[in-house]
């Protein structure tokens, strides 16, 4: 399965729909270079991380309308299935370094698998994955 997409990390969306954010400009400019000729992918668990992140950040409320934003700006959620979270474990797993995110192996394991780049402003990616 391969998409022409791009994988959006949480930081991401939040420095996109939030403007108090320190990279909402450079967001917003990355959603519109790409907006016409890629998909803007989500996977699952992210929206899971984005809603309590943005619920601990502002509150309840927030949360709730701004991940109803997030699924209607994807073009695509997905669903991990069982395979891929065995995978994401084995990605995860692999790292001793502290502070490591399953989230964040979660898009890395899925960008690789779908043959995608990722949309984020996180230092974990490598830079070849990462759209700009």
């Amino acid at each position: 399965m391969t998409f022409n997409g791009i994988i959006v990390d949480t930081d991401f969306i939040i420095s996109f729909l939030f403007e108090n954010q320190s990279t909402h400009k450079q967001a917003v400019k990355i959603y519109n270079k790409y907006n016409d000729r890629s998909q803007f992918i989500v996977l699952d668990i992210i929206t899971f991380e984005f809603a309590t992140t943005i619920s601990r950040l502002y509150d309840q409320n927030i949360s709730k309308e701004a991940t109803k934003n997030v699924i209607e700006m994807a073009d695509i959620v997905i669903e991990l299935d069982f395979k891929d979270k065995q995978t994401i474990w084995s990605e995860f797993n692999s790292y001793s370094k502290k502070g490591i995110s399953y989230f964040d192996c979660a898009n890395l394991v899925m960008a690789k698998k779908l043959d995608c780049k990722i949309a984020s402003f996180d230092k974990f990616y490598p830079k070849s994955i990462l759209v700009g």
